[in-house]
């Protein structure tokens, strides 16, 4: 017999817009956690600030969850509230 084993379901790093979060310490946040560029960084902070929120990463459950918490822990450390959730993967990852 064999077993099929299924893939690890991916998951949506997803970042809210609030109204104290400076928009440059999300395009820092972007760059330093995330990897993405200065330019991609910006694209994405305006498309937060824009909709309300956008998924900025995709990960398996781990990874995605160790990234929001990171996330979380350095935005309060800064004093910011930034709100970090994870969804399953919508494929609308820039």
């Amino acid at each position: 017999t064999s077993t099929k084993v299924k893939p690890p379901g991916m998951f949506d790093v997803v970042f809210y817009n609030d109204n104290k979060t400076y928009h440059q310490f999300v395009v820092l946040i972007l760059m330093q956690l995330y990897g993405k560029d200065y330019e991609t960084a910006t694209e994405i902070t305006d498309m937060i600030h824009e909709k309300g929120k956008k998924a900025v990463a995709t990960y398996t459950y781990e990874v995605a969850a160790a990234k929001r918490d990171e996330t979380v822990t350095t935005a309060r450390m800064n004093g910011y509230p930034l709100r970090v959730e994870l969804e399953p993967n919508s494929g609308d990852v820039q």
